[in-house]
């Protein structure tokens, strides 16, 4: 009895774990059975119940990783966050306004640049066309391409924590965010992304978070202050 017992709790413990990592009825789903709300002229998609197709294809992606269906945006053209407390490093990456061709940021901003419609797929495969607009301007979601009033990304995480004493290096930083994952990207794996702090798949931690910040737990992952 209490080997049953047992099983039954760790089946329950595994399917909340899994219900947990998922965007369904999230604002990251956008198919007709999706219950969440959006704010015109943002709406839900009124002829497709497919989740994952907002964002991937199964055949003819974009890019091969993570068959991709949507066009990025060009990665020059930004205005980045400036500021004297960041390192030199940093400082000048980010004033280029240019953020590397590899990088994971670009994925997030071809829905959040104010710019790409939701249905703007670049894979069709069959499905009807299905505008769903564009996140609005109020929305905090509508990032655009004035970067300048947002955390810093795009920029080297381990160089500019050996130039600033108030960033714990990085090891320390991806095993309070990612565990045994990883929370950097680009080549490197030490580029700090939008996806640094978010998770596009779960919501669990809103907004998509990778950890709560309650108590500021997600910016003291990264700063030591």
């Amino acid at each position: 009895m209490k080997k049953i017992l047992f099983l039954v709790t760790a089946m329950v413990s595994m399917s909340t774990a899994a219900s947990a990592l998922s965007i369904v009825n999230t604002k990251h789903d956008l198919s007709t059975t999706s219950t969440a709300t959006f704010t015109a002229p943002l709406t839900k998609s009124a002829t497709t119940n497919q989740i994952c197709i907002f964002c991937h294809t199964p055949h003819n992606p974009t890019q091969n990783v993570p068959l991709w269906n949507r066009t990025n945006p060009a990665a020059a053209g930004w205005t980045m966050y400036e500021s004297p407390t960041l390192s030199a490093t940093a400082t000048a990456k980010l004033a280029t306004g240019t953020f590397d061709a590899d990088s994971i940021s670009l994925f997030c901003m071809s829905c959040h640049d104010g710019v790409t419609t939701m249905g703007a797929f670049s894979n069709r495969a069959g499905l009807p066309a299905d505008a769903t607009g564009v996140i609005p301007v109020a929305s905090k979601a509508m990032i655009g391409t004035i970067l300048s009033n947002d955390h810093p990304v795009g920029f080297n995480y381990a160089t500019a924590a050996g130039e600033d004493a108030g960033l714990k290096a990085i090891a320390t930083a991806n095993t309070t965010l990612a565990g045994t994952g990883s929370a950097f990207f680009g080549t490197t794996g030490e580029m700090i992304e939008c996806a640094s702090c978010h998770k596009v798949h779960d919501n669990a931690a809103a907004p998509f978070l990778r950890i709560s910040n309650a108590s500021s737990a997600l910016c003291l992952a990264c700063h030591d202050k």
